[in-house]
């Protein structure tokens, strides 16, 4: 109240040579320098306010800014209590060097739970699952998955679609033990859960040099050193003279344990669940002695999976199967995966292949997965129902919240305690779960075009009697084949890889 009296004071002074001021004036000059000293600490608690929420965010500048708030905050404070001479203590140069901005990645870990891998309680012994639930993976500032929940289970032949960089790989490797998320959980439905994945690139893992039974057998890596030291052991006894008892007695002893391995690894039965294999790939028997490098590319495909099922997985993993496969390769696994009891996951963009296949779809669309049951025709219906649904949802909603903010900017004077309670409604929507997010923009569709053909007539080529083939004609392609091409023909060329 000194303050304020001074205040009014000093407007009486100044204006003293004018005019002499009443009492009433007085008081209004008085009610004014309350009113800007109360509108001055407002101020001064907002930018407090501002700088304590700028402690938590880790970005560049962040001291700077916390250095300019003080700097203001220290000048007002100066500025109501009229201290005309105290000066606000300059920032020191010598202060901490600025944080180091964390990237994105380093954020999410920082502010989410750890990553975890859970066992399901009280799981069937005959049930088999695998679930990621709220699943974020980033490199460094890369965003690839916000919240990823969706799963597999038994009975279930799962095709995991997106567009290219949507995660679909990424998910199968987090699924597959080989990569860790940025946050999320990985649960199972039992602690000894075994995953194999046919991967994009099962060539480079071939070597083309094996014979077939041999790239079967290189599968079992561990079984083969128990194998290759038991044989070595045994060498070692039948060179070794009786007059070494101990020696001989050390390696009796390692013999049995490798033996005790070798039994528990079920080794002697390895040639048969190779031939087993090789006869559910479609291979005859005197195949097994043939190089792998002979074989078709559909053929290589069938030696890939075969490896894989060699492992005796739980759950499988398909990362594009289908991809350099003739006609007759795809239909063949088409059939083959529809006849097996193992839950699976098959990444592919052949969307017939995924129709004859898959029981259920998932799509990953903007970091997020959606489940959708059936093939991938009846996604498609289901995903064009649920968008459109959202789209009227969100239009409606929008359409509201104008209307909504119209009323409140047309009646702000008029009535400002409705106004009030109005933007109070408007902001508990915004921010309650039943908020409808804005649906993702998918984009124009991908078109193309082909420049305008020249003039042509009606017979464009004519083919008669050709043949062609490699190795001086032994490896023979074809041979007088003829072929008649007209204008306004679309051909398609198939035929089995060789």
């Amino acid at each position: 109240m000194e303050r304020m009296e001074a205040e009014a004071g000093t407007v009486n002074d100044s204006s003293s040579d004018d005019a002499p001021v009443s009492k009433k004036e007085a008081k209004l000059a008085a009610r004014e320098a309350a009113k800007k000293e109360e509108k001055l600490q407002k101020k001064l608690a907002k930018k407090l306010a501002k700088k304590n929420d700028g402690d938590d965010v880790e970005d560049d500048g962040v001291d700077g800014a916390n250095g300019a708030v003080n700097g203001d905050a220290a000048s007002a404070a100066l500025a109501v209590n009229g201290d005309a001479t105290a000066e606000a203590p300059a920032e020191d140069a010598t202060s901490p060097a600025k944080r180091e901005k964390l990237t994105m990645e380093e954020r999410i870990r920082k502010e989410r739970p750890p990553p975890r891998i859970r066992v399901m309680e009280s799981s069937q012994p005959d049930y088999t699952a695998l679930r990621l639930e709220n699943i974020a993976i980033t490199f460094r500032d890369q965003p690839v998955l916000k919240s990823a929940t969706w799963g597999v289970q038994t009975g279930d032949r799962i095709g995991l679609v997106g567009a290219n960089g949507a995660g679909k790989t990424t998910q199968l490797r987090i699924l597959a033990g080989e990569l860790e998320p940025t946050a999320g959980d990985v649960v199972k439905s039992h602690k000894d859960l075994r995953v194999a994945m046919l991967r994009q690139e099962f060539i480079d893992e071939i070597d083309l040099e094996r014979t077939l039974r041999q790239e079967f057998m290189s599968v079992f890596v561990e079984e083969a050193e128990i194998v290759a030291a038991l044989r070595q052991a045994e060498t070692e006894l039948e060179n070794m003279s009786g007059d070494d008892a101990d020696a001989m007695q050390e390696v009796l002893d390692r013999m049995a344990k490798l033996q005790a391995k070798a039994d528990a690894k079920n080794v002697g039965a390895l040639d048969s669940r190779v031939s087993k294999i090789m006869d559910l790939m479609g291979f005859d028997p005197q195949e097994g002695e043939y190089k792998v490098s002979m074989f078709s590319g559909g053929w290589k495909m069938r030696i890939g999976l075969g490896k894989v099922l060699l492992k005796d997985p739980n759950i499988l993993l398909l990362d594009e199967p289908t991809n350099h496969l003739d006609l007759e390769s795809v239909e063949w696994l088409e059939a083959f995966l529809r006849n097996q009891n193992l839950p699976m996951v098959i990444v592919s963009h052949d969307r017939e292949f995924l129709d004859q296949v898959c029981t259920k779809i998932v799509d990953a669309e903007g970091g997020i997965c959606t489940e959708y049951q059936g093939n991938y025709s009846k996604f498609l219906q289901l995903k064009k129902a649920r968008m459109d649904a959202w789209h009227a949802a969100y239009n409606a909603q929008e359409k509201k919240i104008k209307e909504e903010r119209q009323w409140i900017n047309k009646f702000k004077l008029k009535q400002p305690q409705a106004v009030k309670q109005r933007e109070a409604q408007l902001e508990k929507l915004i921010k309650s779960p039943d908020y409808v997010q804005k649906p993702p923009f998918v984009g124009k569709p991908f078109r193309f075009r082909f420049p305008p053909a020249p003039r042509l007539s009606p017979e464009v080529a004519e083919v008669k009697g050709l043949t062609h083939g490699y190795g001086d004609g032994a490896n023979r392609l074809f041979e007088d084949c003829d072929l008649f091409i007209e204008k306004g023909d679309r051909i398609a060329v198939i035929g089995v890889s060789v």
